[in-house]
């Protein structure tokens, strides 16, 4: 069974324009959100889909020194870009990740993969929401998101991928991961929105990044919950 990331990603923000080239201690969003996933155990290859504008030749760029393919497609139908991605660059299963994510964790990745079996469709850790918000994932089949490449018809199903998956739990089977009691802080967020959330991370990975490049999502809380430092 082969299991790909594919890492939604653009430059175009309201909130944060450019976010993906963004640094963090020299290093670009993107950049850390891969340096992040590419230590998960469960993934055969890692994609990076971009749009098609000019703005995101950044993306292809920062793909190609991360020496990772690079699929550009729809900037509004992304659940086009995604299944015209899976046709370059084929596989069995697919776990969709947003570009936003830079402290996004490996372990849950390979825990939401290893939860995946033939007899699901989809699982995430989502539905509802149980860890900080910037370490989730979505797994599913190609033949999941092939069917609702055709089925789905809205803008925002298309837009967001992944909706008409979850808000059809007739059609799909479905499975939610929640977090173990130490990881069930949702109220924690951890995506790079805006600028107060990179100062965030980037505030996140001064403190952490030295001492375990590879510091999990637990460090993360344990960093957030000590009253005498600010992140």
């Amino acid at each position: 069974m082969k299991t790909i990331a594919i890492i939604q990603a653009r430059m175009g923000s309201t909130r944060l324009p450019g976010k993906m080239s963004r640094k963090i201690l020299g290093m670009t969003v993107l950049e850390r959100l891969v340096e992040r996933i590419q230590t998960a155990k469960s993934l055969s290859q890692v994609i990076i889909a971009t749009t098609h504008l000019k703005a995101d030749d950044v993306i292809a760029s920062i793909a190609q020194k991360l020496k990772l393919n690079c699929f550009r497609g729809s900037s509004d139908d992304v659940l086009e870009r995604f299944y015209q991605a899976t046709q370059i660059y084929p596989s069995d299963t697919i776990v969709r990740i947003c570009g936003d994510s830079p402290l996004i964790d490996p372990a849950i990745i390979d825990l939401l993969v290893k939860t995946f079996t033939p007899r699901l469709d989809y699982v995430s850790n989502l539905h509802p929401r149980s860890f900080p918000q910037g370490v989730e994932a979505e797994v599913f089949s190609t033949s999941t998101l092939n069917a609702i490449h055709h089925q789905a018809i809205s803008a925002y199903d298309r837009e967001h991928v992944t909706p008409y998956i979850y808000n059809h739990p007739r059609q799909f089977r479905l499975k939610n991961i929640l977090a173990a009691p130490e990881l069930n802080r949702p109220d924690i967020h951890l995506t790079v929105d805006t600028k107060a959330d990179l100062i965030r991370v980037r505030s996140i990975y001064r403190h952490l990044y030295a001492k375990n490049h590879h510091f999990s999502t637990f460090d993360i809380i344990q960093l957030c919950s000590e009253p005498s430092i600010a992140v």
